[in-house]
C-alpha cells in the first residue's frame, strides 16, 4: 500500500481512519478540472474570469508549496481569498459536473482541516463590504438544492456540511452584516 500524500485535499473529512474512501481519495488527488469546460464557465460569466489561472497555479505547486508559497504565505493573502472566491463560485454556479463539484468541496474541507486558522480568511471574506463572498450561504443553498433531488450524494453534502460548520463555528458577524 502506498503512502497517502500529505496534500491539504487528504485532509477532508470523508479520508478520515477507518473510511473506506481511498479510491475517491487516489482519483481526487490526480483530478485537474478540464480546461475546455473551465474556458466555457469563464466565457459564460458563470465563474470569475481568474479560475483556470488560480486553479491551475495551486495544481502545479508541490504539497508543501502549497501550503508555505500560497495558503499560508501572507504575501498571497488576496490571490489567496480570490482562490476560495473562485471555488466558492464553483460550488454555487455549477451543475452537472460532478466530479468538479466533489473537488471542489473536498479541497475546501481538506484545505480547513488541514490548518483550521485558514478558516479566517473565508469569514474575512464575509464581511468584505461591497464585494463580500457568502460562503456560509452558498454551501447552506447547494446542500438545500442536493437533498430535493434523486442525485443525492451524501459524500459531497457530508464535505459541505463539515465545511460549513467549520465557518459557522469561527464567524462572529458584524452588526451590520446582511450575509447570512
Amino acid at each position: 500500500m502506498s503512502q497517502v500524500p500529505d496534500e491539504p485535499l487528504s485532509y477532508a473529512c470523508i479520508f478520515g481512519e477507518g473510511t473506506k474512501n481511498h479510491q475517491h481519495r487516489r482519483s481526487l488527488l490526480n483530478y485537474n478540472a478540464d480546461d475546455k469546460t473551465l474556458h466555457l464557465h469563464v466565457n459564460n460569466n458563470v465563474i470569475p474570469s481568474n479560475s483556470q489561472s488560480l486553479l491551475q497555479k495551486y495544481n502545479t505547486l508541490g504539497h508543501e508549496e502549497k501550503r508555505s508559497q500560497f495558503l499560508d504565505n501572507k504575501d498571497k493573502k488576496k490571490e489567496v481569498q480570490d482562490f476560495f472566491r473562485v471555488l466558492f463560485s464553483i460550488v454555487e454556479n455549477i451543475r452537472g459536473d460532478d466530479m468538479l463539484i466533489f473537488y471542489v468541496l473536498a479541497l475546501l474541507n481538506g484545505i480547513l482541516e488541514d490548518d483550521r486558522s485558514r478558516v479566517s480568511i473565508i469569514t474575512n471574506m464575509l464581511n468584505l463590504g461591497k464585494n463580500p463572498c457568502n460562503s456560509i450561504g452558498i454551501l447552506q443553498k447547494f446542500l438545500t438544492e442536493q437533498s430535493g433531488t434523486s442525485q443525492f450524494n451524501e459524500q459531497k453534502c457530508e464535505l459541505a456540511v463539515h465545511t460549513l460548520a467549520i465557518i459557522m463555528s469561527s464567524y462572529e458577524p458584524k452588526a451590520d452584516s446582511e450575509h447570512i
